[in-house]
């Protein structure tokens, strides 16, 4: 790939706090790091902090500290949500009538940016955000290939399977994943992750020690995702 050209992934994750931002965050600087512009997208995020400037989502920011350039918040997370729960729910409470094309576009004007597009999704795969409806539309109308974020604990094999099974079903590709240490006290990681390999069947791209120092690029192969 040139940078000539825009390349988009989706980044998912077993529940929701299996570390999809710091998983992104890492990303974007393994793909700056390798010599490409780089840009985050959170287009749904709940739980945002009221300020002078309106709602903003922590995670977004952090995303956005680490593209190559400051675009305008809103083309960032255009739908930011008050109310920490699924964002069906928030946008219920808060009186928001949230719509796909509010995202799409969000994306087609960070698409004009030529090099690296992380989006990073809501919650789990199946997360509410449309009424009863999650993310998989979307992905799927964007042709975006999907990146899973696996927190290494008890039940995460389970919950791998379960998300993989609802990508498929929404008709687009899992095509890498990366373990994420989310329990230091998790004693079964390394036959865990080598289950989770037989299983998931697509690039193990990298592994996210327990309270890594977030300011370090993790070791990710990213080069199967540049192919």
């Amino acid at each position: 790939m040139k940078c000539t050209e825009t390349k988009s992934f989706f980044v998912t994750g077993t529940d929701t706090a299996s570390g999809k931002t710091l998983a992104s965050t890492m990303l974007l600087r393994a793909f700056n790091q390798a010599g490409y512009p780089v840009y985050g997208m959170k287009p749904v995020a709940s739980g945002c902090l009221r300020t002078a400037d309106g709602l903003v989502s922590e995670d977004a920011l952090k995303l956005m500290n680490n593209s190559t350039i400051k675009l305008p918040y809103k083309i960032i997370n255009p739908i930011a949500l008050e109310t920490p729960c699924s964002p069906n729910i928030a946008a219920e409470l808060e009186g928001c009538n949230l719509t796909p094309q509010i995202i799409l576009d969000a994306f087609r004007v960070l698409q004009r940016n030529k090099g690296i597009i992380i989006m990073e999704g809501v919650g789990g795969w199946c997360t509410p955000v449309f009424g009863l409806q999650g993310m998989g539309d979307i992905v799927k109308q964007l042709s975006l290939p999907v990146l899973m974020v696996v927190g290494l604990r008890l039940g995460c094999i389970n919950h791998a399977a379960m998300t993989l099974s609802a990508i498929e079903k929404d008709g687009v590709e899992l095509v890498g994943w990366i373990a994420n240490h989310v329990d230091p006290d998790y004693t079964q990681s390394e036959q865990t992750v080598s289950c989770l390999q037989d299983l998931l069947g697509c690039n193990l791209l990298g592994h996210i020690p327990f309270l890594r120092d977030p300011t370090i690029i993790a070791n990710l192969d990213i080069q199967s995702l540049l192919e």
